[in-house]
């Protein structure tokens, strides 16, 4: 008779095996549910060192590619906070300071978009795995979600 696993046993990993598999596929599966927020919180939680992991090499991409969405994510919503603390009542100084900062953010958002865009972010392997499935899902969620974005920030700004 083998002994009986809890949840928590599942995510039992190799002390040789440094990658947050199970971490990974957590995030995952919370950006392909449209939980940016809580995925982004678990990543956040993920010790900095997985940047100098060499194996396996999808999965420290897999997390650097993360780390580049939600940075681009926060960046799209500083913009939309900036545009708000516009008001009608500014002298000239505060209002060129604001339009600079304004103007700062949209070229920081734009470049960091762009560059998302026109890499390989997310792209899934060919096994068609559960993980290629959910990279694939991500892409379809969130390309044309931070095309419309950057799109509604430029034409608002």
């Amino acid at each position: 008779m083998q002994p009986v696993q809890d949840s928590t046993s599942a995510h039992v990993k190799d002390p040789k095996d440094p990658t947050p598999t199970p971490s990974l596929s957590l995030a995952r599966q919370h950006i392909c549910a449209g939980r940016v927020s809580l995925a982004k919180n678990l990543v956040e939680m993920l010790p900095r060192e997985l940047a100098s992991i060499d194996q396996p090499e999808e999965r420290v991409a897999e997390y650097f590619h993360y780390r580049q969405f939600f940075t681009i994510w926060d960046s799209l919503d500083r913009v939309v906070e900036c545009q708000r603390l516009e008001v009608s009542i500014m002298n000239r100084d505060t209002r060129a300071a604001w339009l600079s900062d304004y103007k700062g953010l949209i070229d920081q958002a734009y470049d960091a978009v762009v560059k998302l865009l026109t890499s390989d972010w997310m792209m899934p392997d060919e096994t068609g795995d559960r993980r290629s499935r959910e990279l694939t899902r991500v892409q379809q969620i969130f390309v044309p979600e931070l095309i419309l974005r950057l799109h509604v920030m430029l034409y608002a700004s």
